[in-house]
């Protein structure tokens, strides 16, 4: 099972999904990548929506 950085962890890929990442000049697979599907992507939403809420009231010096 793969795995994506979500949230600041490694977490579990919700379908388990991989796909391959071509090479645009000779079409050669370069490497297999975890692949996303909706839950995935909602809960990559959700923590980076929550890490701008809590950043918005930092000062940056």
């Amino acid at each position: 099972m793969g795995e994506l950085y979500i949230d600041g962890t490694w977490t579990a890929v919700a379908a388990g999904g991989r796909r391959d990442v071509i090479n645009p000049y000779d079409a050669s697979v370069v490497t297999t990548v975890d692949e996303a599907d909706a839950t995935d992507v909602d809960r990559a939403v959700r923590a980076a929506r929550r890490a701008f809420t809590e950043a918005r009231g930092v000062t940056v010096v």
